[in-house]
């Protein structure tokens, strides 16, 4: 990943995917969702491996003035967090469950530091949360639906995604401003 001269995140060999329409999104949308490593663990039989991220850049034009509108929106869906004993996950599937929670734990750290204004985001520390440093901070806005299980045997976890939505909600991040070009 690398920023490039509009200090956006980009990632090498990410696929772009021009959409005129709703349907097309759609199709676009299913398309990585069928190429979503799954793997079974003693949780799932089809256990998210990773996390999917749908960017959709949006731009419009008025007519009247001909300015332009322009704005960036994630659809992500995060594979979930998992405690290694009761998953049974070895090998391969063990070392994806690491790598989600390692990315899904900066993800708590980063919402963390911005609930509590922190002068340092650690934006950094996962390929996830760089990925997304200017769609979590600065001018923009964030809603979260976070998914509990209703097993009892899962009540730990659940417990841990409600304090994190918990502190998410807490987050103050002001105006978002209108991204407006005269042209």
């Amino acid at each position: 990943m690398f920023v490039d001269k509009k200090n956006c995140v980009n990632v090498p060999g990410l696929t772009y995917v021009e959409v005129n329409n709703t349907k097309d999104a759609l199709k676009v949308f299913n398309l990585g969702k069928n190429n979503r490593a799954v793997g079974s663990t003693n949780y799932n039989e089809h256990s998210s491996r990773s996390h999917l991220i749908t960017q959709l850049l949006i731009k419009a034009k008025n007519v009247n003035d001909n300015s332009k509108l322009s704005a960036k929106l994630y659809f992500i869906d995060l594979a979930g967090s998992e405690c290694l004993k009761k998953t049974g996950s070895t090998g391969e599937t063990q070392a994806e469950s690491k790598h989600i929670n390692k990315s899904l734990c900066s993800l708590v750290d980063v919402f963390y530091a911005l609930a509590n204004r922190s002068s340092h985001v650690p934006y950094r520390n996962s390929k996830l949360t760089y990925l997304l440093q200017d769609s979590i901070g600065g001018d923009s806005k964030v809603v979260l639906l976070s998914h509990i299980s209703p097993n009892k045997a899962d009540f730990s976890e659940s417990v841990n995604t409600l304090h994190f939505s918990s502190k998410v909600s807490t987050v103050e991040k002001g105006t978002v401003k209108k991204n407006k070009n005269k042209k």
